[in-house]
């Protein structure tokens, strides 16, 4: 069957004195088998600058078609959608919103004879076939999702000598559908245009503007119908009508195979031959000369039939990956995580097989994973986090004193306020004395905490006061609730203990747990109105004193080493040899993962929700970055 080829005429109009409405007309061959057309306007322009939004909404609407051209239509127009409403919405987050609620469009992609259509806002298309015209997308009503722009499309074929326009919704206020048919009925598209502009010019006013596209698709003339030469018979076109259409040519390429010797049958012998008549002799010569060419084009034909079945396989294998990373991109916008994540690592499977079948034609899928990869989890990497404190020994502890904060080394046996200036509190020399934990307590002072004791740092003295002396213990980690808690944790005995502070006084310490830790994997914990202990790939959480149902959403890249837990009205996890920091809301939902690729040995975090700060402990530095 001939394709379908496209005969475009367009109506543009403009009033000169319209300055409140901005439109494009844009057609487009992504490549030999698909065209794409592209209509849209904006209205009620307040400021000039919003003339550019357009040009930048269709910017981004013509270069996802065009990252995704290789692929078969249909998977071609769902995938694309799906990315344009994605970057469309993030074009408005970015603070470009002025054309919410103002933007309307149409886009329409045919390849042969299939015919795909989306819309959005007040613009229309309509079918002619025959004498019927047919409404196929009608104009949409406000929507209450501004930012899911695409969200009303079909799809189906077109026939010979079919019609499709695509217009602004009020066009059909001024010329009325039964004058539309009858001018198109009695004049070509090219005089139809040219009259229903006219139509337009006279019967609007000043303040409408409108643009449409009339395509027509009809079968394309064959070029390789042979010329007939002046002295033969040239049929009339009538009936070159009614003849089937002449399949395009097709040229072969020569098969270069490599160099072999072949043992021949043996020839008869010459006294043999010589007594052969010689057309018996040629028809022996000729025999044998067969068998090899035979025997030549059998390889040939042997060889480029696997190449096909090997090119079938990997453009099926295409297909699938394809397929897929659209199913992920929808379930993305719908905001299926879950779904998203599945078919993520359902995409980077069919991602390797074909990798394994043509790497070549794998890397042309590669930015695309890597982007929906990226989108999935919540990616976001910083290279270089600026350096806001940098000490000659390495710290391992960090909290917040006030507006400064306190740093320890376990090793160095070190304490350092930093307050603009970095000073060195207190060095201990007792081995036995390692530092487990720090924590600065308002209108008390500065807290160590070791193995079995809870100190007080007595500046003036340069000593350490006992707190608390909690024997049997093996204490780690120490976390103030203002205004007088304070926590640590016994992974000894598998509690996490609590003590109240009253004036100067430090209470005796009460398991807070109704159950025994499980000490194996045991990492650190975090306090609010609850307790979350932090192990090396999960979260527990408790709430008064019993454990509770609470699961972290599955990442691709899993957590398997967390090491140190902040919890403010997020839950924050530090995973050093992953070099990045996870961030969950309290139900266990994944918020974002920040990439630290420059670092080498995160040690600790604090988080300053309210100044939008976060600071990593990495050797000897402390680095500050906003969020």
């Amino acid at each position: 069957m001939a394709r379908l080829e496209t005969q475009i005429h367009q109506i543009f109009l403009v009033h000169p004195e319209t300055k409140t409405i901005s439109q494009i007309l844009y057609e487009e061959e992504l490549n030999a088998n698909s065209h794409l057309f592209l209509l849209a306007e904006i209205k009620d322009i307040a400021r000039k600058s919003e003339t550019e939004d357009l040009k930048k909404i269709s910017e981004i609407i013509l270069d996802v078609f065009r990252t995704n051209q290789k692929l078969p239509a249909e998977t071609l127009f769902e995938s694309s959608l799906a990315q344009i409403n994605q970057k469309l919405a993030d074009y408005a987050h970015k603070g470009r919103k002025s054309w919410v609620g103002k933007f309307s469009s149409v886009l329409a992609l045919k390849s042969n004879d299939s015919l795909c259509l989306a819309n959005t806002g007040q613009v229309s298309a309509w079918l002619k076939r025959k004498q019927d015209v047919t409404e196929i997308l009608a104009a949409e009503k406000k929507s209450k999702h501004p930012l899911k722009t695409y969200q009303n499309f079909t799809l189906g074929k077109v026939k010979d000598s079919d019609s499709l326009i695509l217009a602004t919704a009020n066009i059909f206020n001024y010329v009325s559908i039964p004058l539309f048919l009858k001018t198109l009925g009695q004049e070509t598209l090219a005089e139809a245009c040219l009259t229903i502009s006219k139509i337009l010019k006279e019967s609007a006013g000043n303040d409408q503007a409108f643009a449409a596209f009339m395509l027509a698709f009809s079968k394309e003339a064959e070029e390789t119908i042979a010329k007939p030469a002046p002295e033969e018979y040239a049929p009339l076109a009538e009936e070159l009508a009614e003849t089937e259409p002449v399949l395009t040519k097709r040229r072969f390429f020569g098969l270069g195979l490599p160099s072999f010797r072949m043992k021949l049958p043996s020839l008869p012998r010459i006294n043999l031959l010589r007594n052969l008549s010689g057309a018996k002799k040629f028809f022996i010569m000729s025999f044998l000369i067969f068998l090899v060419l035979f025997f030549l084009n059998l390889v040939a034909f042997g060889f480029r039939l696997e190449q096909k079945k090997q090119a079938n396989k990997i453009n099926q294998q295409a297909a699938v990956l394809a397929k897929t990373i659209g199913d992920a991109e929808s379930a993305l916008i719908y905001k299926n995580l879950d779904q998203a994540l599945k078919l993520l690592q359902d995409a980077k499977k069919e991602f390797a097989k074909l990798k394994g079948m043509d790497p070549q034609k794998a890397h042309e899928y590669e930015t695309q994973l890597n982007d929906l990869s990226t989108r999935v989890n919540r990616v976001t990497v910083i290279e270089n986090p600026n350096v806001y404190l940098e000490l000659k020994y390495l710290p391992q502890f960090l909290a917040r004193a006030g507006k400064g904060f306190l740093l320890a080394g376990s090793d160095t046996k070190s304490l350092t306020f930093f307050d603009g200036t970095p000073k060195l509190l207190f060095l201990l020399n007792n081995p036995s004395g390692e530092i487990r934990g720090i924590a600065h307590i308002p209108n008390l002072g500065h807290t160590l905490l070791s193995p079995t004791k809870y100190y007080l740092i007595n500046e003036k003295n340069k000593q350490l006061d006992t707190l608390q002396d909690i024997p049997n213990a093996d204490l780690k980690g120490l976390k103030f609730v203002a205004p007088n808690r304070i926590y640590t944790m016994d992974i000894k005995n598998g509690q996490v203990l609590r003590m109240q502070l009253s004036g100067s006084t430090v209470s005796a310490p009460v398991n807070l747990l109704k159950s025994k830790l499980n000490l194996a994997d045991l990492k650190d914990f975090g306090v609010d109105k609850d307790v979350y202990v932090l192990y090396s790939s999960t979260i527990k959480k408790y709430t008064n004193g019993l454990e509770q149902s609470f699961n972290l959403a599955p990442l691709s890249d899993s957590l398997t080493d967390a090491n140190k837990l902040f919890v403010a009205s997020n839950l924050y996890v530090l995973e050093s040899s992953k070099k990045r920091l996870i961030i969950y809301n309290k139900q266990g939902v994944l918020l974002n993962q920040i990439y630290f690729p420059s670092l080498s040995e995160l040690k600790d975090l604090y988080v300053d929700e309210l100044e939008r700060n976060i600071y990593l402990l990495d050797n000897n530095k402390l680095l500050q970055i906003t969020f």
